[in-house]
């Protein structure tokens, strides 16, 4: 309410964060004739003395908190300042690697791409482990999953954690279950869901935590150069 009263009518209430308290517990005679004294200059306006019980949900009202008390803090992570000041930075953005470049300018041995992918894909990917910013654009059933797919997947291959944050449920669903078709479900944690509990999360962390390693990095290497040289000879010809 104090927000609200602060954003949309310009109304500054001040002495009720943290709430007054006195030998009873919140001092309800006093947050009422604050309130009263901060709207006497509005016509109709008045505080009605009436109680109400009711269930409230205050889950985004915690996380716009921690963002309000914790901004400049925030600010410090260069995508987020962006994102607050509504602007880019060069230092986010660049060019991506060209088409006919890729083969010259991604080493196979440097990128994990466990999914099939085109070369624009691969180009999207580079450009993710590089820490570029972008917006990957693409009507359905283009790719835009598997790319996805594959930016974690390297993510992960470079000791990188990933906080994949999509608007629709669907949307995370997919790519989790791609990621489970190659073998990275453990890996994943879902970590805001109705259905979270803590006992989910600790069993999650205790089964990555026991996933053995199947291959080893030189096994990798191996195979990666082997394709690399492949690669070589379809460009030749």
């Amino acid at each position: 309410m104090i927000e609200y009263l602060r954003q949309d009518h310009g109304i500054e209430i001040n002495g009720l964060d943290p709430l007054p308290e006195d030998e009873h517990g919140i001092d309800l005679p006093l947050v009422f004739n604050t309130v009263r004294q901060a709207i006497m200059g509005k016509k109709t306006w008045n505080i009605i003395e009436h109680s109400f019980i009711g269930l409230f949900s205050f889950g985004q009202f915690v996380m716009w908190n921690d963002i309000r008390n914790r901004s400049d803090e925030l600010k410090s992570n260069k995508v987020v300042s962006c994102l607050m000041e509504g602007a880019t930075s060069d230092a986010l953005t660049g060019d991506f690697i060209a088409d006919t470049d890729i083969d010259s300018k991604i080493s196979l041995t440097d990128i994990a791409v466990p999914v099939d992918a085109d070369s624009s894909q691969l180009s999207a990917v580079a450009a993710a482990s590089a820490g570029r910013s972008f917006v990957l654009h693409g009507p359905p059933g283009t790719g835009k999953s598997q790319t996805i797919t594959n930016m974690i997947a390297n993510a992960l291959y470079h000791g990188k954690s990933v906080l994949f944050v999509a608007e629709k449920m669907a949307a995370l669903s997919v790519v989790q279950k791609r990621l489970a078709n190659i073998g990275i479900d453990p890996f994943c944690l879902e970590l805001h869901s109705n259905k979270t509990s803590k006992s989910a999360v600790l069993a999650e962390l205790n089964k990555s935590l026991e996933t053995a390693r199947v291959k080893s990095p030189e096994q990798h290497a191996a195979v990666a150069q082997k394709l690399a040289q492949e690669k070589a000879k379809l460009n030749f010809v």
